[in-house]
C-alpha cells in the first residue's frame, strides 16, 4: 500500500492474524444474524446460517444458539445435546451450564411403558431394513435375461479408462491479468473505471474512495435492495487490477445503533469484504478491514464532507499495494 508521510500516523499495518480475525468475526456476524432471527420466531432460518459456519459443531457459541433455538421449540432432546458439546469444548462456561440445566428440568420422564413400544417399534423396523436388503441381494444374483445386451468391452479397457480420470492434469486456474508497475500511482488509479449504479468514486490524495448514495444495510445485519450486487459489480471491475490493489474496507453505524454482541460497523466492514470476496475472483490477501475511529483519523474521512452524515454504509479506499 504506497502511503504519504502524513498518512503514516493514521494508516496501521495489517496485524499478522488478520485471516483469524476476520473468520472470527463473520462467525460473529452470523451468529447475530441468526440470534436476531431466532427471537423473531424465523427458527428455521436461523438454523440454516448457523449451519452454515464451517466447523460449526465444534464451535462452542454456535451450538449454544442451537440450543436454544432447540428449547424455544420444544426440542429439550436436542437441546441436551447441544449444550453438552458446548459444555465439553468450555467447561466453565455458566451460561452454558445453566442452559443444560434448565433442559433436563424440564425434560420429563418417558414412562416405561412407552419405552418398551419404542424399542418394539425398533425391532420392527430393522427386521424390515434387513427384509428388503435380502430382496435386493436376490434381486441383483438373479441371471440377466438372454434378451438383454451385454456389453463386449474388455476389463482391461474399462480399467485403462478409469485410471485416465485419475491421471489426467486438471487445468490450470485462469490467473488475473496483472499491469507493469505505473510511473505516476495517482494517474494509474484514476485510470480505473468505476461505474456501478449507487456507487460513487473520489480521488483523495494516494487513493480512490468509493462511497455508496444511500445506506447500504436494513436493521442490522441484511444488505438494502441492491446493495449486495453492487459489491459484487464493484469487485467483477477491480478483478483486472486484483493483483495490484490494496482495498481498505471501513463500515459505518448511526450513533443511536446498539449491539449485544460487538461493533455493528466493524461487522458490516465483514459483510461487505466477504461479499466481494466470495462472488468475484478478488484474493483475500487484497482486503484490509479498519475500524471507522481510524478512518476518521485519516485524510480519507474528507469524503464524509460530501456525503454529509453517517450511517449504515461501508467505504471501499482502493490504493496501489506496495
Amino acid at each position: 500500500m504506497l502511503k504519504t508521510a502524513s498518512d503514516s500516523a493514521h494508516r496501521p499495518q495489517p496485524p499478522a492474524d488478520l485471516g483469524r480475525l476476520v473468520q472470527s468475526l463473520e462467525i460473529n456476524t452470523r451468529l447475530g444474524q441468526a440470534t436476531e432471527l431466532s427471537r423473531a420466531g424465523r427458527y428455521g432460518d436461523a438454523e440454516l446460517i448457523v449451519r452454515a459456519i464451517p466447523d460449526w459443531e465444534a464451535t462452542a457459541p454456535a451450538l449454544d444458539l442451537m440450543a436454544r433455538i432447540a428449547a424455544q421449540q420444544g426440542s429439550l432432546d436436542h437441546a441436551i445435546r447441544y449444550w453438552e458439546s458446548a459444555i465439553k469444548l468450555e467447561p466453565s462456561n455458566r451460561g452454558y451450564q445453566h442452559g443444560l440445566a434448565y433442559a433436563l428440568k424440564r425434560q420429563k420422564p418417558v414412562p416405561a411403558s412407552v419405552r418398551v413400544l419404542i424399542w418394539i417399534l425398533k425391532g420392527v423396523g430393522v427386521l424390515l431394513f434387513a427384509l428388503l436388503l435380502l430382496l435386493a441381494a436376490r434381486q441383483l444374483t438373479q441371471p440377466r435375461p438372454s434378451s438383454e445386451p451385454v456389453s463386449s468391452m474388455p476389463v482391461a479397457t474399462l480399467e485403462s479408462q478409469i485410471q485416465g480420470l485419475y491421471v489426467t492434469p486438471a487445468a490450470p486456474p485462469t490467473a488475473l491479468p496483472t499491469k507493469p508497475p505505473p510511473a505516476n500511482p495517482a494517474a494509474e488509479l484514476k485510470s480505473i473505471l468505476i461505474d456501478v449504479d449507487g456507487l460513487n468514486a473520489v480521488m483523495i490524495g494516494q487513493g480512490l474512495v468509493v462511497y455508496p448514495e444511500t445506506e447500504m444495510f436494513d436493521f442490522s445485519w441484511s444488505f438494502t435492495a441492491g446493495s449486495a450486487s453492487a459489491l459484487t459489480e464493484l469487485g467483477t471491475q477491480l478483478e483486472p487490477y486484483a493483483n495490484r490493489l490494496q482495498l481498505t474496507v471501513v463500515g459505518f453505524k448511526r450513533q443511536d445503533e446498539v449491539s449485544d454482541f460487538f461493533d455493528l460497523a466493524l461487522a458490516r466492514s465483514v459483510l461487505a469484504y466477504s461479499r466481494m470476496h466470495e462472488t468475484t475472483r478478488l484474493p483475500p490477501g487484497a482486503f484490509l478491514i479498519e475500524p471507522a475511529a481510524t478512518f476518521l483519523e485519516s485524510p480519507y474521512a474528507a469524503v464524509l464532507e460530501e456525503t454529509n452524515h453517517l450511517g449504515k454504509y461501508v467505504i471501499v479506499i482502493i490504493e496501489l499495494a506496495e
